[in-house]
Formats: structure tokens, C-alpha cells, sequence
């Protein structure tokens, strides 16, 4: 300090108002120091030696494994973590990567590696399920799309696929000849989201995890960004969608708006046993993530009332599921059909949902002028 400008070094600056606080939290004797306060790098020193202490002295207590899950509270709240390694320096990184770390003495232990308590194991899930969230769920690869061969669409969509279709429609009193005709047919509702590779999956069975409702039809598609899923309900086409009376769902709409939101809640909950491959227990549903899109199709254009689309482009909009007639479904197909432009362009496909959106749902304009 005293040889600085002989020596044409900068000139010494006195440790800052932060550098204290924070090294006085760490120990309060040293703060006081006047050869520390007066000098920048050197309080700079003595705040990394005590972090080093502090951290070499909880890592000695936690003595953290893989397996072992643990508690991390910060600004982003608390969040539950399986521990996969502790680096050189000491910092414990967890599943999931993305950067996910933290010093040994920012966690909490909550649970061995070995316990296999029932807290044990609803912390693990937990983690695994915050985990899960944070792998990067945008990347296609030939890995994911081998997970999704056996319910991948190939067949086209034929003009007599649509004519049996709206013939089962004008017949049905209930939505289950429907169902079972779309089963039979993947590619009718494979059409909707048009993007090759697509995928129909019918009913999928998660008899046992969790005892969540089934969704009729989960559909998904792949472009530049990923791949990206559609949660399809279908209820009566003998609804009229909407009260005359009340600007709410009638109970056939009500009621598959709910099983979405259902089915939702189920995905976040078990998110990792949802994405788990199917050959190790899972349903092999690659990277859906739960506030994927909604579709619940119920009803018909003659049975609508005047605010059937004030009520529901509020579901559109606010909570991503579309409710829409059996005709919206015979229209769209028609038009994706007819379309001969790039399937990028065609408005009639069933667009994604970005990360972000929120401000208008991302329909075209014929469905909501009437279908």
C-alpha cells in the first residue's frame, strides 16, 4: 500500500460497504479489522478463506451421497434435490443438470440413499419430478423418437376416413363410437397436428400410478423446437357446449375441461414417472410437460348458443384448452387436408404452445365464428 505509486500499481481501495457486511456475518472479529477495512482484496481474501471453511465444515457434518436427497430454500423457494456428485471444490450437484448445484451448506439433509421409508420415498419422487423439470425438454432425438415408434401415425388422412367419421358423429348419442372410430384410425387426429414424425396415443394406462384419470387421446408432433403434445378429451356431441342462461360450460363440457386439468395436475406430480421410459416402468411419454394444450371436443355447431365463444375463448386464453364442436373437428380436417402448401404454413393444424405465450390462443379464425 505504502510502494504504490513507486511500484505503478493502482492504488489501494478501502474494502466496500457489502464486503463488510457479508464478512462480518462470516466472522464478525475479522470485519473489524482496520488493515482488512482499508483494503479491498484483502477482505476479498479473508471472505473467500471463511466461505471455504464454512463450506469444508458442513460438508464434514452432511458427509452427502449419491442417492441422498436433500432440502435447498433460496429466492426460488424450496426445492427438493437427489445428489448425483460432490465436486473437488466441495459444491454438491444434483440431477438434472442445467447447472444445478449448491454449497454443502445451503442444503438440509433429508433422506440416505439407503432408507426406504415411505418419506424416503415420496422425497425421492420429489426430486425426481423437480429433476425432471429441468432437463432440456426441446432437443429431438433419434433416442426419443425410438421411445415413440409404437405410436407413431404413418397412414394418411383419406377423404373416406373423414366421411366415416361424420357419419359415426351424425349416429352418436354418446362420444364412445366416436372414440372407438378414432382409435382405429390414428390418422384422423394425427391430422390435426400434421408435422411428421406425429403420434396418437389412445387411453394411455397409468393403472397404479397414482390412480389419475385417463385422458381419452394424448397426440403430439415434432418441429424445429421439440416435440410437442396435445391432451384430448371427448364428451358428447349432444351438448350445446354452453348454459343459454349463464355464461358458463354446460356439465359435458365442464366436465372435460376438468379432466384435463386433471390430467395436468397428474403429469406435474409425476412428472419423471410420466417421461420414464416405458421398458423401465414408465409411460414413455417423451418430454410432455404438464401445462401441455388442451383440446376437449364436445357438441355441435347447431346446438350452440349466442356465447358459446365469449365463454369459451376464456378457456383458450386463460387455462390453454380449447373446447370445440364435432364440426370444428370435421371442418379442420377438411381444410388440413386440402391444404397443399408446407405443413408449417397450414393454418389449419393445432399450433404449439410456446414458452411465453399466453396472450391470444393460437387458433384460426373459423373456429371460433361458429364451430
Amino acid at each position: 500500500m505504502a510502494y504504490a505509486a513507486e511500484l505503478c500499481t493502482a492504488p489501494v481501495q478501502p474494502a466496500t460497504d457489502s464486503q463488510l457486511d457479508f464478512l462480518s456475518d462470516l466472522n464478525k472479529k475479522r470485519a473489524r479489522d482496520g488493515q482488512v477495512r482499508a483494503n479491498r482484496i484483502e477482505a476479498s481474501a479473508w471472505i473467500e478463506f471463511y466461505l471455504r471453511k464454512r463450506h469444508r465444515e458442513a460438508l464434514k457434518k452432511l458427509r452427502p451421497e449419491a442417492g441422498d436427497i436433500v432440502q435447498l430454500e433460496d429466492s426460488g423457494g424450496i426445492r427438493h434435490e437427489e445428489v448425483v456428485s460432490i465436486g473437488i471444490d466441495g459444491r454438491i450437484y444434483f440431477r438434472g443438470g442445467h447447472g444445478a448445484s449448491a454449497w454443502p451448506d445451503r442444503v438440509t439433509l433429508l433422506s440416505r440413499r439407503t432408507d426406504n421409508s415411505k418419506r424416503a420415498r415420496v422425497l425421492k419422487k420429489a426430486a425426481l419430478n423437480d429433476a425432471s423439470a429441468r432437463l432440456n425438454v426441446r432437443h429431438w432425438s433419434l433416442a426419443k423418437q425410438a421411445e415413440l415408434r409404437r405410436f407413431e401415425v404413418t397412414a394418411p388422412l383419406t377423404q373416406g376416413d373423414i366421411d366415416q367419421l361424420r357419419n359415426v358423429i351424425d349416429r352418436a348419442q354418446d362420444e364412445k363410437s366416436i372414440q372407438k372410430l378414432l382409435e382405429e384410425r390414428p390418422q384422423i387426429l394425427a391430422a390435426l397436428v400434421g408435422r411428421k414424425p406425429s403420434y396418437v396415443v389412445p387411453r394411455p394406462q397409468m393403472a397404479g400410478i397414482g390412480g389419475a384419470r385417463v385422458p381419452d387421446f394424448l397426440i403430439a408432433d415434432v418441429d424445429s423446437s421439440g416435440i410437442n403434445w396435445v391432451l384430448i378429451e371427448l364428451e358428447t356431441p349432444r351438448s350445446g357446449v354452453t348454459l343459454k342462461n349463464d355464461n358458463i360450460l354446460e356439465e359435458h363440457a365442464r366436465k372435460g375441461v376438468s379432466q384435463v386439468e386433471e390430467w395436468r395436475e397428474w403429469i406435474q406430480n409425476n412428472l419423471y414417472q410420466a417421461r420414464l421410459s416405458h421398458k423401465d416402468g414408465g409411460l414413455g411419454l417423451v418430454d410432455i410437460r404438464p401445462q401441455s394444450k388442451g383440446l376437449v371436443l364436445v357438441g355441435r355447431r347447431a346446438l350452440l348458443a349466442d356465447n358459446a365463444r365469449e365463454v369459451r375463448f376464456a378457456y383458450a386464453e386463460k387455462q390453454r384448452i380449447e373446447v370445440h364442436t364435432y364440426d370444428y373437428l370435421l371442418a379442420t380436417l377438411e381444410g388440413a387436408m386440402s391444404f397443399s402448401g408446407p405443413s408449417g404454413l397450414n393454418p389449419y393444424l393445432i399450433q404449439p404452445w410456446r414458452d411465453g405465450d399466453g396472450e391470444q390462443p393460437s387458433t384460426n379464425s373459423e373456429e371460433w365464428l361458429g364451430t
